[in-house]
């Protein structure tokens, strides 16, 4: 079952420097290939390494100037001075933020935040039920219905 939600992950996950389709197609091949025969760990292992080389897909931590100037040109051209000069000026920065990352309010990382807001799920014990008559055998939700009337 494990090997199944990982499959797409591990063929289809993009390569910085691959472009187009001739270039695409071999890569999804290999790993094919490579999943058939078994290299599955070799897989991941790949995936991982790529993941960690880009930033773990957090792209929007990179300020690229050409694609921001672009932005602030075609915001100023709309009449949206404000927007584009907080575009610029990264006042409103939003957006997600890594495991890694330290929480502005405690100081600590935001995964251990995230760890102390959900504790480990318990199982509850028996006096949180509440407790309901057994049901007589033979007696379905016909009889019953037919009883109360």
């Amino acid at each position: 079952m494990k090997k199944a939600l990982i499959f797409a992950s591990c063929i289809l996950r993009k390569k910085r420097g691959v472009h187009g389709f001739q270039n695409t197609k071999p890569l999804i091949w290999a790993r094919l290939n490579d999943w058939e025969a078994g290299r599955i760990c070799a897989l991941v292992n790949d995936v991982c390494e790529d993941s960690a080389e880009e930033g773990w897909g957090m792209g929007h931590r990179e300020f690229e100037v050409n694609s921001a100037a672009r932005r602030y040109n075609s915001m100023v051209l709309d009449g949206k001075i404000r927007s584009a000069v907080r575009t610029i000026t990264d006042r409103d920065p939003g957006g997600l933020l890594a495991p890694d990352d330290i929480d502005s309010k405690s100081g600590d990382t935001v995964i251990d935040v995230l760890r102390g807001k959900h504790p480990d799920a318990a199982i509850p014990f028996d006096f949180h039920f509440d407790e309901y008559p057994e049901p007589h055998p033979g007696e379905g939700l016909m009889e019953r219905s037919l009883i109360l009337l």
